[in-house]
């Protein structure tokens, strides 16, 4: 807590703008320390609350989702006790973390039983709605540095709708395996440029980039094509180098950029 020594003479803010500034504290910490500490209506929502207000409140919004946890916060605002949150806060975790669990929720045992909508209509267990995680997918890529005779770069534009729409890129495509003979390499871009002619083909980097549902890993490769004319669609360009950072790029390109310009310094 060296921010709160620095910044504010050892004693931890009471309010949620500056607690929440302090690094490592979410909303739920923020509302824990500010409610049991300072005893103030402010709601801690974590997963045992959720669940909670989910049966007791009949909600069936899907808490994996962050406006769910808005919502309930947003709803606590108006429940908490003003004049103890403290205990409020506690006894709401403690009924999730101990009655109202997971699978078998304690409904006999439980203090708000006759106040529980999903009880009433006996679909406690189906709540609270918590999608699945989807699997991230993984793809290999092959980018193309491609260079011409008079060193200018060929780049196109992604499509106008969909992942990174409009942004701009080097010429890439999905592979199956990264890890494969030179040759075979050789054969894959010739199909997919349509072209005999290039040289200096060879591994520049490799480049990996996360979304949430997917994963590319990137072999990058730099050639020169030989042919006098490579036709190119409507998306694609020859730029400068200068002329590169006027344009658009996905992070995962930015990273070609920057290794590409050092190599030519």
């Amino acid at each position: 807590m060296r921010e709160v020594v620095e910044h504010y003479e050892g004693v931890v803010p009471n309010n949620r703008k500056e607690i929440s500034a302090l690094k490592g504290v979410g909303p739920y910490t923020a509302g824990a320390i500010l409610s049991i500490a300072y005893d103030l209506p402010e709601p801690a929502v974590d997963g045992n609350v959720m669940r909670v207000l989910s049966r007791v409140l009949l909600i069936k919004d899907d808490i994996a989702k962050p406006k769910t946890r808005t919502r309930f916060e947003a709803i606590l605002y108006e429940l908490i006790s003003k004049k103890n949150a403290s205990f409020f806060n506690q006894g709401l975790m403690e009924l999730g973390a101990l009655v109202c669990t997971p699978t078998s929720p304690g409904c006999l045992l439980c203090p708000v039983r006759e106040h529980c909508r999903a009880y009433e209509q006996g679909v406690q267990t189906e709540l609270p709605i918590k999608s699945k995680k989807k699997k991230q997918q993984q793809k290999n890529m092959i980018a193309l540095v491609i260079k011409n005779e008079l060193g200018e770069f060929l780049i196109e534009k992604r499509p106008d709708k969909g992942l990174l729409a409009r942004l701009w890129q080097f010429v890439n495509f999905e592979t199956e395996k990264l890890e494969q003979e030179k040759v075979n390499i050789e054969k894959e871009i010739s199909n997919f440029l349509k072209i005999d002619g290039f040289e200096s083909l060879g591994p520049l980097q490799e480049v990996e980039h996360v979304f949430s549902h997917l994963k590319w890993h990137i072999h990058v490769y730099e050639l020169k094509v030989l042919s006098a004319e490579l036709e190119l669609s409507t998306s694609q360009r020859w730029v400068q180098k200068q002329q590169i950072e006027d344009y658009a790029f996905p992070v995962s390109h930015q990273k070609i950029i920057e290794q590409q310009l050092k190599m030519e310094e």
